[in-house]
């Protein structure tokens, strides 16, 4: 007995043990995040039982447009009125820090594939703001677009970034590496919303609020190759399948939700009809659950993309949603694991991050 009270490896290696199985049960089904702009809040919905679980407090103004970076399970919220971004580490349950200044005019934001960079889109100032997210510094230099940047999309190489100009129906393309332009103006449909990169990197999609329409660029030679003609207009949420086969198109004001092949560049079938008003759309890593934001019953909607019917509980929440994104996992079992070692004080605090307070 005095042997193992004096043998710290002892203690070392029952708590390795304690630890490994402890991480590696922690799998938990994805989490959906929610934004909702009047309580200023980002709502975490629980996959299976489809109920709120979480509430953040994002300390901004009217955020909005949110962007989660799976690798290092964070999300990233920008408050369009307080002209800031909110970084919420997923793992820790908590806000990294106080909501940081991002631009004179922040709508829509992106993130290069290793989370070091934000790309923010200035609706009001026709530039691009860049965000250093391990210094947490804004650069000086911004990069000019077309009027009304509205969204931005980078290829999954991160060596491009497609920015929808709303004000012009354009599409400028930037060089990541240089934070340069390299096309100023490839034109659209009218009044584009979005921008989503297919998977492979080959094709970029646009999605034209004023017209029924998604216009499709070549992220090779940045040119226009391709229109998806639509059922109904005013296309504004879109999202691709995990399977890179097909995509989900939202259009509010005629509660329905278009889905396209992107092989054949054509409308696949008929619309999904939506009790409500769909506007953002994101869907679940295996395929099977798309969650759709419903401007007017202030909820978020479940779709079984199978069955192509909605399951019959809503997620209400008071004050509506904007956008909505999935993240699968809220820490990797190594980077979970490591942690637990090297804070043995607070082992009993950490093991479960559904328990940890918000602050």
């Amino acid at each position: 007995m005095r042997y193992f009270l004096k043998n710290k490896w002892f203690y070392y290696s029952v708590f390795c043990v304690f630890a490994f199985n402890i991480t590696f049960a922690h799998n938990h089904p994805p989490y959906i995040y929610a934004v909702n702009p009047s309580a200023k809040t980002l709502e975490t919905i629980d996959s299976t039982s489809h109920e709120i679980i979480k509430s953040y407090n994002l300390l901004a103004d009217y955020p909005r447009e949110i962007t989660i970076d799976e690798a290092n399970a964070r999300a990233y919220i920008i408050g369009t009125q307080s002209k800031t971004i909110s970084i919420i580490n997923l793992t820790e349950n908590k806000r990294v820090m106080s909501p940081l200044p991002c631009g004179p005019s922040p709508w829509g934001v992106a993130l290069t594939p290793r989370g070091k960079w934000a790309y923010v889109t200035n609706v009001s100032h026709d530039c691009i703001s860049i965000v250093d997210l391990e210094s947490y510094k804004v650069l000086p230099e911004t990069i000019p677009t077309g009027k009304l940047p509205w969204t931005v999309a980078i290829t999954p190489d991160g060596k491009k970034g497609f920015v929808v100009n709303h004000g012009d129906d354009s599409v400028t393309v930037i060089d990541i590496s240089k934070n340069k332009v390299i096309k100023k103006h490839i034109t659209v449909g009218k009044r584009p919303l979005l921008v989503a990169i297919h998977p492979n990197g080959k094709h970029a999609y646009v999605s034209n609020h004023g017209e029924n329409t998604i216009s499709v660029i070549s992220v090779e030679t940045n040119s226009l190759v391709g229109t998806i003609e639509l059922s109904f207009p005013s296309p504004s949420g879109f999202k691709i399948h995990p399977d890179g086969q097909t995509a989900y198109v939202t259009h509010a004001p005629y509660s329905c939700i278009s889905v396209i092949d992107l092989d054949t560049f054509r409308q696949k079938e008929d619309p999904i009809r939506i009790e409500g008003e769909p506007v953002g759309i994101t869907i679940n890593s295996a395929g099977t659950f798309a969650y759709v934001t419903d401007r007017k019953e202030d909820s978020l909607l479940v779709l079984d993309l199978k069955t192509r019917s909605l399951l019959k509980d809503r997620i209400n929440v008071w004050g509506g949603l904007t956008n909505v994104a999935v993240c699968s996992s809220t820490a990797s079992s190594s980077s979970y694991f490591l942690k637990l070692l090297g804070n043995l004080k607070n082992t009993l605090g950490r093991l479960s991050p559904d328990a940890v307070e918000i602050n």
